[in-house]
């Protein structure tokens, strides 16, 4: 299974959870939801293990299929929303957050993308610190807010004076605008060009 994969399948558990009714107020549980959470125990064990195993390959190595696992994957693409997806679902099954993992893990990516390993993009990197940053500013290192903070500034500047990202390819450019636009609302009132 790749990361993709195992993105696919947490996400998954949490719309069978949502169509089971798992995320109405006051909180309910069923057969459903029970066995929804049990699925996702296990499947964030595997998350787990497989996380920590790719932030632990040295650098400048392809990823090799594990011997207790049959997961595997050539990248982190996947490394930003497998963290969110992951977050969520630990937060269904165990009723809190492991803030902890999911913090080390995207300190660990950024520490990588910082070292070389490209293949988390400028934008992945920002939108993980300023999720940190979000959850609790304290535990991270001022370099990194300062950083996320100031390219957050450079691509509001670029967008606004250019009304587009320069050379980023467009997935990357709309996921930047994205990010932007819910961090600064008004931004879509400015342009609308992706």
């Amino acid at each position: 299974m790749t990361l993709s994969d195992l993105h696919s399948s947490l996400s998954t558990l949490i719309t069978r959870y949502e169509q089971a009714g798992g995320f109405t107020y006051p909180r309910i549980t069923n057969p459903e939801i029970r066995q929804i959470q049990t699925e996702g125990k296990i499947q964030l064990r595997e998350a787990k293990y497989l996380i920590t195993h790719l932030l632990n390959i040295p650098l400048h190595t392809t990823p090799q299929p594990t011997n207790s696992s049959s997961l595997s994957s050539t990248s982190l693409s996947h490394l930003p929303q497998l963290l969110s997806v992951y977050d969520l679902l630990y937060r269904i099954c165990y009723g809190k957050p492991n803030a902890d993992f999911v913090t080390s893990s995207r300190l660990a990516a950024v520490d990588r993308w910082i070292k070389g390993d490209k293949t988390l993009t400028q934008t992945d990197i920002v939108i993980m610190l300023a999720e940190e940053i979000d959850r609790d500013i304290r535990g991270i290192d001022p370099k990194y807010v300062r950083y996320c903070l100031t390219t957050q500034e450079k691509w509001l500047k670029e967008f606004t004076l250019r009304g587009r990202f320069l050379n980023t390819p467009s997935p990357e450019a709309q996921r930047r605008l994205r990010f932007l636009s819910y961090r600064i609302p008004s931004l879509f009132n400015i342009h609308n060009a992706y």
